[in-house]
């Protein structure tokens, strides 16, 4: 960093705010191992595959490793030794945090069918569903910016200050926000926060009914009639 910018011009940003040295995303380094690691076992994935299975895994360096194993060992008893989006959807689960995050875009585009199928997906987990409440509610006050005027830079500092997402990640949420936003009227927006503050309460103090108190959320805003 020090080798490509003047140091007087460091110091000058420095005094009115501060440097942040950027690392590029770790989804680089992680295809780089898959497709060394591939040529050498004499395998190969589709490109469509190798972002799949990168994405499934979270980044995880180990996790992509354990589940290589698993894609290798079916390929390699088959006539044409390509893995494609398929072989990675059927033999590779996405971790439980993705599953999340699926469901929520779901949401955002109004797609009643996957929402649910999404949502069977994460009940099946076992785990607390709180996170998934919060997820939601995010996404919807970031349409509720977007609806009041001023839509990017407000929902630009909504993001940055309560997601812990990397900085070269936050226009992508932004775009994908805006975007989705369209698919819900200001007023349907509203109606949202009534269902959500009305079933907050009930999660916190109701756990053990989480499973059927999330699944009448989910179908609630599927639903939303104004």
């Amino acid at each position: 960093l020090k080798q490509k910018f003047n140091p007087a011009l460091l110091d000058a940003v420095r005094k009115a705010g501060k440097v942040i040295q950027l690392k590029p995303p770790l989804s680089g380094s992680l295809k780089k191992w898959l497709e060394e690691r591939s040529e050498s076992d004499g395998i190969k994935f589709t490109e469509k595959a190798a972002s799949l299975l990168i994405e499934n895994v979270n980044l995880d360096l180990n996790l992509l490793k354990k589940e290589y194993e698993k894609l290798y060992d079916y390929i390699s008893s088959e006539a044409k030794k390509v893995i494609d989006e398929d072989t990675v959807r059927f033999l590779v689960s996405r971790i439980y945090s993705l599953k999340i995050f699926d469901l929520v875009d779901y949401l955002g585009k109004r797609d009643k069918d996957n929402s649910l199928k999404a949502l069977r997906s994460i009940l099946e987990e076992g785990q607390n569903l709180i996170g998934l409440v919060t997820l939601i509610h995010r996404m919807f006050k970031c349409f509720l910016y977007i609806k009041s005027g001023n839509s990017k830079s407000s929902v630009t500092d909504y993001i940055e200050n309560n997601m812990k997402v990397p900085p070269y990640f936050v226009g992508k949420l932004v775009s994908k926000y805006i975007k989705l936003s369209d698919n819900y009227t200001e007023d349907e927006v509203l109606k949202v926060f009534e269902i959500l503050n009305k079933y907050d309460i009930s999660f916190r103090i109701n756990t053990i009914e989480s499973k059927h108190l999330v699944k009448k959320l989910i179908s609630e805003i599927i639903d939303i009639d104004v």
